[in-house]
Parts: C-alpha cells; sequence; structure tokens
C-alpha cells in the first residue's frame, strides 16, 4: 500500500508547534507511534518532526505554515507511496528557500522540480540516485531525492524508524474530529 502521509520539521520545540497549528497531544509515548499523528523532537539534529497521517495536511494548512515559518524554519514534506510522489521545501522568514518535487506517475521517471538554493550535499545525493536510477529501471530512486534532501536537515526519513533514544519523547497528537453531515447543521451523533 505505502506511506500517504505529511511531516513538518520545525526548529522549535514540540509543544510550541503543535500549539501554532492548533493541535493537541494527548499523550506521551515511548515507542514510535504508527497509524497516529505525533511530533518529537530529535536529538542528534535538534528539529522537532510532526507526523501527520493526512497527506493533504501542508496543502489545506499552506497559510499557517508559512505564517510560523516567518518565525521558525521549517521543511515540509510531503510522500504519496501510491502515485511516487514526494516534495521537501524549506521555508524561512515566510518565504520559500527552497524546494525539491518528484512527480513518478508521469511518463518521466526522472521528473525533478527544485528552485531556490539547494542545500550542500543535494548534487551529491541528485547524482547518486540518478545513477541508481540508470542502473535499475525496477525501482524509482528519483522519489528518494527531496526526502533525501529534508534529511540533510532533520536527520530522520519517513521511512526510517526513530529509535526511543534518538528523541525526547514522542507525542502523541489527538485526532481531529471527523466532520460528518450532520455537524454542518450544528447537530451531534
Amino acid at each position: 500500500m505505502g506511506f500517504r502521509i505529511n511531516y513538518l520539521g520545525a526548529k522549535c520545540d514540540p509543544e510550541e508547534l503543535t500549539r501554532l497549528l492548533n493541535l493537541k497531544i494527548s499523550g506521551t509515548v515511548r515507542e514510535m507511534p504508527y497509524d497516529e499523528s505525533w511530533v518529537a523532537q530529535i536529538r542528534e539534529s535538534g528539529w522537532t518532526v510532526l507526523w501527520i497521517e493526512d497527506d493533504s495536511f501542508i496543502r489545506k494548512n499552506r497559510n499557517i505554515i508559512s505564517q510560523i515559518s516567518e518565525s521558525h524554519d521549517l521543511l515540509a514534506c510531503e510522500v504519496n507511496e501510491t502515485c511516487m510522489w514526494s516534495s521537501a521545501e524549506y521555508l524561512r522568514a515566510g518565504k520559500t528557500v527552497w524546494k525539491v518535487t518528484h512527480a513518478g506517475d508521469g511518463g518521466d521517471i526522472f521528473n525533478l522540480t527544485e528552485s531556490g538554493g539547494l542545500p550542500d550535499g543535494f548534487e551529491d545525493l541528485k547524482i547518486k540516485h540518478v545513477a541508481n536510477q540508470k542502473a535499475d529501471e525496477e525501482c524509482d530512486h528519483i522519489f528518494e531525492i527531496p526526502l533525501d534532501a529534508a534529511s540533510i536537515f532533520l536527520r530522520f526519513r519517513h521511512d526510517k524508524d526513530l529509535e526511543p533514544e534518538a528523541v525526547s519523547e514522542f507525542h502523541v497528537l489527538e485526532p481531529k474530529p471527523k466532520r460528518g453531515f450532520f455537524s454542518l447543521f450544528g447537530i451531534s451523533k
């Protein structure tokens, strides 16, 4: 099936990031949660990662994410392995510093859109993945480029488990209430 998630990296603590996004922490756990949204600060990088089990979270919250980046550097990552879409965007001072996107569901397996001042080490990882793609057409290696670019800062990738000692703690987020038909009329069921 594959991942269909978004995650943010932010240069602030987990409590502040969740407050700024109007999210609520429901508790903490020692092990990395699965199938739940969570937030944790990664010790190695100092970045806070917010994992959201919603592949449209970044698009739906574009304005607030831009506002948060006015005071905190942010990395916004989108992952959809069902159609091999990946994107990483670095924001600072309310503006995009750089962005890399791969759309693997089209006719061009080498599809990669780049903009801005890409991070140190980006060209090396791009060369590596392009060479891997040329050697192995069965796998989408270009998909990895945006996510590896974000990993330069975060020291985190969506497909690698974080060990308990890698973070201060995992904060599980309260699920957003589902909006049903009756809620449109102020009726709760």
